[in-house]
């Protein structure tokens, strides 16, 4: 099987390591920490309000099994694309709005 990172898991890993725990990221998004627990461990989905709010959006996909490689790849090159924009945005576009907003 095919292992495809997930954006918003990784988004909450991340914003529970910048705010110190996943409790902390639970009660920022409006979810009990169980709750929280259960989605990063596969366990429970995230209702689409709240992956709103995260910025995300649920998209599923019918693929031929004989695409999946080439998919999968797809998709793999616009999150490493996504990832790179917003590497650039926290490096050079909010911090001249910040300087703009002074």
């Amino acid at each position: 099987m095919i292992k495809i990172s997930d954006p918003v898991k990784d988004y909450l890993k991340r914003r529970a390591n910048e705010l110190g725990s996943q409790k902390a990221v639970a009660e920022e998004i409006g979810i009990s920490p169980s709750h929280l627990s259960d989605v990063l461990s596969n366990k429970r989905n995230l209702g689409e309000d709240v992956l709103e709010q995260l910025g995300f959006e649920k998209v599923i996909v019918h693929v031929k099994s004989s695409n999946v490689p080439e998919v999968v790849r797809a998709i793999e090159t616009a999150q490493a694309e996504a990832a790179h924009l917003d590497g650039i945005k926290k490096r050079i576009v909010e911090p001249k709005v910040r300087q703009i907003a002074k």
